[in-house]
């Protein structure tokens, strides 16, 4: 940004009046300019003029850095920006790309930014004009609300008008409320009556339009969204809010049975709807979040509003779950723990009655039966085909409404914003009525009580977040591991045989598969994809898999880390493990590294130290032999040899994927190694300080103990920043052979072996410190592991005793860190180019980076088409 920063500076070296005018006059013009190229280069200029000045000192008379650009400018540029807004909106991609982008997807990325920067600079202007901004707010949308009314207009510019007046009116009014209503200044409680008074009007102007187009739908929502600051201030507003939402469901309904599973492959006016009823049900959300206060005197009306639209087809399973958070949000920052108690069991009654019955625990107890329920395979004259798709589609439906009333009410170490004050209304989920206050103003009359079935009476009142969810642990955990180690059966050689027509279902899309590869997805691929969870085709039981497995991840990683309850739960520990390990040889590696993120590295922090032989040891003991078999086997086989030059572009692809797929799962754990040898935090009993689970695993299980060490060690002769977290890792456990004399040959020759082969292999003087440190470390250890480590070094080149012996009195007497690691390179130079050499035979592998591939498929054409998923 330097000719913002050149503009402001300017500015402020300019004392005649007239001339700063004529400074920012020109500035305005530059910025008007018919060029976008152009006009976009005084955008960042006016983002540094527009900021406040900058507090001095009392003794420092020199001028401001950034002085504040006069009232009338502020004004000037309102209207400027309202105006360009409309060239960076409703784009497409038969639109003329200007001449200096290249395609339709830099355009698009320059409109971002183009839009971004307008917004910043409505939004500091406003601050400056709030009643301004609010009176050009109120034009700019009287004008585009009329446009749209008018049968004559296009609707493309239809669409441009009023997308360009929202984009105005949530930056002004996010800033008039937060300077005038949240903030206000000292003695401006009459001007904050009157931004208070055109917000409420500006309210009204949006709620008005009952539009039948899902594109204008969609953008009235989003300018609902923009008021939540003035429904935080003014609660009394929230039910007009409400009830204009479910409103627009009504008017907008989608073709088929809500409690069915949506059309396999949608037409284009179905996903348009759809798309429009999702943001309307996040609308719900993102008002429950910003402003909590003003809703919850409203939760037991909207529970029996999602209840009857549920029972009477008016709302389908996602919308239904998105309004259910909605209403665990809100709870979640109540002060009274009754209503979080009350609304876990309202929201997750169906689902542990769902998950009680016989008959949905039979379909869990092997593979074969959960793929006979969820994933059968069926013919058809097109082909084979996957049935199941209501089954599955209620499950993912399920674990969602789970997973987020986990994550929703889950206690948290910092809440963001003020929690619920108290409230004569508390028991705002009471089935013998609703809020204990007055009727709620303007709210629609079919928001009554809470049906009597909820399940929503009865809770006993002093109960924390925490143990809200403690009663839901007995059913949801262990049905949620056995769900786990059943995803993770599907990739057993048997399961994979027999689902080998949708095959491509168990491996990377088209979309992933492309962005690893650098290229677009092609017209064919996206197609593909474009289905619903009802779909039978491989792309949809691909996305059926990848969103159950997040949200089991996620789900147990929370119960993991933030429900000490968990642990005490038998069914959930004995199922534990088999889930985590029980298909460690076949399990997929995105699989493996999200139960390292996830599940793994959660229980490590978390997990109470009187329950790690019960919960942590089992795993692993399975895991950590597992991953170093894997991951050195995986790279071992990535050996340095020319490939053919006809290596077919399908093979070099995979061959890129997978190599792709092996670094993301070789960060993850050696990410995971790097938190054993940390101390805990929790004394031990038997040696009275604070043991790490390295150490105690040596002790109780030292096989898997040393798989560990073995990984960290190896992984030093691993590319570029593998190597880095390595030496990391094993300049933490090196201290520790001086007392356990079992690590003494690991740490005094392996170690070392290591760490010279990544000084050696490493070209990045970034890379090397951290090798350079561990071998520091090694010559200065005292005991047998130096002795050793020395001896190693005497098999290089040109290395003597004597040599080695000065080296390590240098590093004694040096205590720059910086100053020894350039006496160790001096020291390893002494063998010259020969110790790459010496050191490969210490190398147990060769890495040859195929990023590059020798044969790259050529690049294919751009085809734009958002992913569409139920």
């Amino acid at each position: 940004m330097p000719w913002a920063s050149f503009g402001g500076e300017h500015l402020a070296t300019i004392s005649d009046p007239h001339h700063r005018d004529i400074f920012l006059q020109q500035m305005l013009a530059f910025s008007q300019h018919s060029s976008m190229r152009l006009a976009s280069q005084a955008l960042p200029v006016w983002l540094e003029l527009l900021k406040p000045p900058k507090p001095r000192a009392s003794t420092d008379h020199t001028p401001p850095s950034s002085p504040a650009i006069p009232l009338a400018c502020a004004a000037a540029l309102l209207d400027l920006a309202g105006d360009q807004l409309r060239r960076g909106v409703n784009i497409q991609e038969t639109d003329d790309i200007p001449e200096f982008l290249d395609d339709f997807k830099e355009y698009k990325a320059f409109c971002v930014t183009w839009r971004a920067q307008l917004n910043k600079i409505l939004q500091m202007a406003a601050t400056m004009l709030p009643l301004e901004a609010l009176h050009a707010a109120d034009r700019r949308l009287s004008s585009a609300l009329a446009c749209c009314s008018t049968s004559t207009t296009s609707s493309e510019d239809q669409h441009t008008q009023l997308e360009s007046a929202v984009h105005f009116l949530g930056s002004v009014t996010a800033a008039a409320a937060s300077s005038s209503l949240q903030h206000p200044a000292a003695g401006q409680s009459a001007r904050a009556g009157e931004v208070r008074a055109c917000l409420q009007q500006l309210l009204g102007q949006v709620l008005a339009p009952n539009f039948q187009q899902p594109r204008l739908l969609v953008l009235q929502v989003r300018a609902l969204e923009g008021f939540s600051s003035l429904l935080a201030a003014e609660p009394t507003l929230m039910p007009s809010v409400l009830h204009k939402a479910f409103e627009m469901f009504g008017s907008f309904p989608l073709e088929g049975d809500p409690k069915a599973a949506p059309p396999p492959n949608p037409w284009p006016e179905w996903k348009e709807r759809h798309r429009a009823r999702q943001i309307i049900s996040g609308m719900l959300l993102v008002l429950a979040k910003e402003a909590p206060l003003a809703m919850a005197p409203h939760l037991a009306e909207l529970a029996q509003r999602i209840e009857q639209g549920w029972a009477g087809g008016l709302l389908w399973g996602g919308e239904r779950n998105v309004a259910m958070e909605a209403l665990l949000a809100v709870a979640s920052r109540s002060p009274d723990p009754a209503v979080e108690s009350q609304v876990a069991e309202w929201v997750l009654k169906e689902v542990r009655e769902a998950w009680s019955q016989a008959d949905w625990q039979q379909h869990l107890r092997s593979p074969e039966t959960f793929v006979g329920n969820y994933l059968p395979l069926q013919s058809s004259s097109s082909g084979p085909q996957v049935g199941g798709a209501l089954p599955r589609w209620q499950l993912f439906h399920h674990l969602h409404l789970l997973e987020r009333c986990l994550i929703r009410l889950a206690p948290q170490s910092s809440i963001h914003g003020a929690p619920i004050s108290s409230r004569p209304h508390s028991a705002a989920l009471s089935t013998s009525g609703g809020p204990t206050s007055s009727p709620s103003v303007g709210a629609d009359p079919s928001l009554g009580q809470l049906p009597n079935g909820a399940g929503l009476g009865g809770m006993e009142a002093a109960v924390s977040g925490a143990q809200a969810l403690q009663g839901h642990i007995p059913w949801a955990a262990p049905a949620m591991l056995q769900l786990l180690q059943c995803l993770h059966s599907l990739w057993l050689p048997q399961v994979q045989s027999a689902m080998q027509p949708v095959a491509s279902a168990f491996g990377v899309g088209p979309r992933e598969r492309a962005a690893l590869l650098k290229r677009s997805v092609s017209k064919d691929e996206a197609e593909e994809e474009a289905v619903t969870l009802g779909g039978t085709n491989a792309a949809a039981l691909r996305s059926w898999l990848r969103m159950m497995r997040e949200l089991l991840y996620h789900g147990l990683g929370c119960l993991i880390e933030k429900l000490p309850a968990l642990y005490s739960c038998l069914a959930a520990q004995a199922a534990f493990c088999p889930a985590l390990t029980g298909h460690l040889p076949v399990m997929w590696p995105q699989h493996i590294k999200l139960m390292l993120r996830h599940i793994l590295v959660p229980l490590v922090k978390h997990c109470p130290p009187s329950q790690r032989e019960a919960w942590l040891l089992p795993v692993l003991r399975e895991l950590l032999p597992h991953m170093q078999a894997r991951l050195c086997g995986a790279w071992a086989s990535l050996t340095q040899g020319a490939r053919p030059a006809t290596e077919a572009a399908a093979e070099a692809e995979q061959e890129i994927v997978e190599e792709f797929l092996l670094r993301e799962l070789t960060q993850q754990y050696l990410s995971f190694l790097d938190l054993l040898p940390r101390p805990t935090g929790s004394t031990d009993a038997q040696y009275g300080h604070s043991r790490s689970i390295l150490e105690w695993l040596l002790h109780v299980a030292p096989q898997a103990a040393h798989a560990a060490m073995a990984v960290a060690v190896a992984a030093l002769s691993w590319p570029d920043n593998f190597a880095v977290a390595a030496a990391t890792n094993c300049r933490v456990i090196a201290p520790w052979s001086e007392k356990l004399p079992s690590l003494q040959q690991l740490v005094g020759q392996e170690m070392l072996r290591g760490s010279v082969v990544a000084c050696t292999h490493l070209q990045d003087p970034a890379y090397q410190a951290e090798p350079l440190n561990l071998l520091i470390d090694l010559l200065l250890l005292p005991g047998p592991s130096c002795r050793l480590a020395c001896q190693e070094l005497l098999r290089l080149p040109q290395v003597t005793a004597e040599a080695v012996g000065q080296c390590q009195q240098a590093l004694q007497a040096e205590h720059s860190q910086k100053d020894r690691r350039t006496i160790v390179k001096k020291f390893l130079g002494q063998s010259g180019t020969s110790i790459r050499d010496a050191s490969r035979e210490w190398r147990s592998n060769r890495i040859s980076n195929i990023a590059e591939p020798h044969q790259r498929p050529p690049k294919q054409p751009g085809f734009n088409d958002n992913a569409f998923s139920l």
